[in-house]
């Protein structure tokens, strides 16, 4: 799977959001990160308070556009670049590799087994 990194605050809370594409399961996918970008383990009411998403709209297939919806409607800061990366991950079937993207937009590949990003 891609995931596509990066760090923003919503209703005063400061976290990592990761979006990207499981190669797997041909999705989109959103995950919430703590501020060391780690995995946190958000319990679910968790996830619908920050980001504004029910439960049921988290175990349908995601598409890129979905992904802009749910971030925009929870006023998300995304940094420049991320959805046309996302897309183009989707787009190339991306797995192994994993994007650290600044709020001013500057990519960092931080792996990519795949050679990938080089493509």
């Amino acid at each position: 799977m891609s995931r596509i990194e990066f760090s923003t605050e919503v209703s005063g809370k400061s976290f990592g959001i990761c979006v990207g594409w499981d190669r797997r399961l041909q999705q989109v996918f959103i995950q919430l990160l703590d501020e060391d970008m780690e995995e946190e383990d958000f319990d679910k009411p968790e996830f619908e308070k920050i980001l504004g998403i029910s439960l049921h709209e988290m175990s349908r297939e995601l598409t890129v556009d979905d992904c802009r919806a749910i971030l925009s409607q929870a006023e998300v800061s995304v940094p420049p670049g991320t959805f046309e990366l996302l897309e183009r991950h989707s787009d190339i079937n991306a797995g192994n590799l994993i994007v650290k993207i600044e709020p001013d937009g500057t990519q960092h590949v931080l792996v990519d087994q795949d050679n990938v990003a080089a493509a």
